[in-house]
């Protein structure tokens, strides 16, 4: 149904009251006084293929201003075009070429050709995000998402840092519980931190030299904290305690850095703006016993390397620091699926030392148990058992969410599919620095299920790792992530069959994965050139930068004979690492099944 003002325009509607049609004319930049220009001349489009430039239209350059001048397109006479009241005229544009008429559309919109014009040469003149010039700053790890190095004289904290907290909706409490996890830290670093006094809402002035504020509400995404660092003090905003908690470990690590730098321990001024790329960031450890000094034991004791009360102990410790310890069940190679009902009870013991249970992750062995097809007596047709008994095995409350080794459920063609419950999460195990994620997930994902894809260190079955191939395999797996929406990156460090491999070579993998995890657009060629500064800076702490370069080359060595002995060219990643162990490794394990045509003595610094 038509209405009184259908089609009309705002100035047709200012027309009949002089003092709006003022105001129009006056604010608009399409009033006849600001515009005197001639009317616009359109005719009919020409689809002869006529190529002359000068009957084409001119698109809308962000180079040049907009000018309001009589424009003719296509062939033949021009028929004149309607012209709307207050010497408004209608300008067709296209990229194309094509004509069309959006009359409609100008009417709500008179100049958005100019509008969009501006916003262009506006954005295109925005300054590219300055470069991090603060050589201390190089080496945060995870890397900020965002640094901007502001001007000014450098922020000098007190040995006394005194906490000014704003009060909002988290309890001061709680936030002052997050400080004192983190005391420690700062008390290595030379630093006392203490409460300073609680402000209101709406905030107040102080001398205090650290301000805390929590409130989600001023963060697009949770977990994120933002820090600006002034001459006269440290303003520290978090989403939740989460965020808040990452906030103080990017300020202390910035407190370290700036005192192993120089000697004035001062901080640049700045502004710090971080979240996490991924929500889920593991490790998986194996902590079997096959590395462990055979000894008499008690055998009807607890199997396990680690009492009950030693992990409620790390449990309480992850707790304080948000981190969630989950329990990864497997079941040795021998064990079959009549087994699982008798070891309910040992199972149960084995969760029970968890207390703070959310997520169970269920290995590849007992994965392949349940997964498996099997024939039921009387029953011809094989058939795979649901996977949903897994909480009844188990004995799992509902809220509990299972995390189960997907590369034992890939999908075979004599086998029906799975039924995947909802409030599963698959683990894709792969290990090999070319594996290819997205290939053997994209069913899962096309079937509605959320997966993790877990990467490894690629330092067990090794004497000193094979940092290359780890680095590349968790590239691979973050760009994974990021391609099929992924809830995150488990690195996974294996015992392998020897544990021969001491633990320090594990930590490229592990360093690698937690800033990838965090920030994927870090860049391959600095991660590249400062993964041994890494390493010494935040793990070792060898502030002369010795054994993280150790670390690195005694992996590159270890790799440089394995490709060696298999005639591989020096970028070759195939079978990296290999799955039987290293040449090194095998020396020691396996020596009679070792080939040594491809090496010579030299290699072995034998003179």
């Amino acid at each position: 149904m038509l209405r009184k003002f259908c089609g009309k325009t705002s100035l047709d509607l200012a027309s009949h009251k002089p003092e709006i049609l003022a105001l129009v004319e006056r604010f608009t930049s399409f009033s006849q006084a600001a515009n005197p220009a001639s009317p616009v001349v359109v005719a009919a489009a020409n689809h002869s293929g006529d190529s002359n430039s000068s009957t084409r239209f001119r698109s809308v350059s962000v180079d040049s201003e907009p000018r309001m001048e009589p424009q003719v397109f296509g062939a033949g006479k021009p028929e004149p075009h309607p012209v709307f009241p207050n010497n408004f005229h209608e300008r067709t544009t296209s990229r194309s070429g094509l004509m069309f008429n959006s009359q409609a559309s100008l009417d709500l919109s008179p100049r958005i050709d100019q509008t969009i014009e501006n916003l262009l040469r506006t954005h295109i003149s925005t300054p590219v995000r300055p470069l991090v010039t603060n050589s201390s700053l190089h080496l945060l790890w995870p890397q900020p998402q965002r640094i901007i190095e502001l001007e000014g004289p450098p922020f000098v904290p007190k040995k006394e840092l005194l906490i000014s907290v704003v009060k909002g909706a988290t309890p001061v409490h709680r936030i002052l519980d997050v400080w004192d996890v983190c005391g420690p830290s700062l008390h290595r670093l030379g630093y006392i931190t203490k409460i300073g006094d609680v402000q209101p809402a709406c905030g107040r002035w102080t001398e205090i030299q650290v301000e805390c504020t929590v409130n989600e509400d001023l963060f697009p995404t949770s977990d994120s904290y933002r820090i600006h660092i002034s001459t006269e003090k440290v303003r520290i905003t978090a989403s939740n305690l989460v965020g808040l908690h990452y906030a103080c470990c990017t300020f202390i690590q910035l407190l370290r850095l700036c005192k192993t730098d120089s000697s004035s321990e001062s901080l640049s001024p700045m502004l710090v703006q971080d979240y996490p790329a991924f929500k889920h960031r593991a490790v998986l450890l194996d902590i079997s016993p096959r590395g462990r000094i055979p000894s008499l034991v008690n055998s009807t004791g607890r199997q396990a390397n680690l009492s009950t009360f030693e992990m409620v102990t790390i449990d309480r410790y992850c707790l304080d620091r948000f981190v969630t310890l989950v329990p990864v069940l497997d079941v040795e190679s021998h064990v079959t699926y009549d087994d699982l009902t008798d070891m309910w009870l040992i199972l149960q013991e084995v969760l029970a030392s968890f207390p703070t249970l959310r997520h169970v992750h269920v290995g590849p062995k007992l994965c392949s148990l349940l997964g498996q097809s099997r024939v039921e007596d009387g029953e011809n047709v094989p058939h795979h058992v649901p996977l949903q008994e897994l909480w009844q095995i188990l004995g799992l409350p509902p809220e509990v969410t299972l995390m189960l080794c997907s590369n034992s459920l890939h999908t075979q063609e004599a086998a029906p599919p799975l039924d995947i419950p909802p409030n599963i999460l698959l683990v894709e195990y792969g290990f090999q620095a070319d594996y290819d994620f997205q290939e053997w997930t994209r069913d899962f994902h096309n079937q509605g299920t959320m997966t993790l894809l877990c990467p490894g260190t690629a330092s067990w079955n090794s004497l000193a790792g094979c940092p290359e191939a780890s680095v590349c395999n968790i590239y691979r797996a973050v760009q994974a992530v990021g391609e099929q929406g992924s809830l995150g990156l488990v690195v996974a460090h294996w015992s392998g069959s020897y544990h021969l491999t001491p633990h320090p070579f594990s930590w490229p993998g592990f360093i690698v994965g937690a800033g990838l995890a965090w920030n994927t657009s870090t860049h391959w060629d600095y991660l590249h050139n400062s993964l041994s500064d890494l390493l010494d800076t935040h793990i070792f702490l060898d502030y002369a930068g010795t054994i993280g370069r150790v670390i690195m080359e005694l992996g590159y060595a270890e790799t440089f004979v394995l490709r060696s002995s298999r005639g591989q060219e020096p970028g070759d990643l195939s079978d990296l690492p290999a799955q039987d162990g290293s040449t090194l490794y095998r020396l020691l394990t396996d020596p009679d099944n070792v080939s040594l045509e491809n090496l010579s003595v030299d290699m072995f610094g034998v003179s």
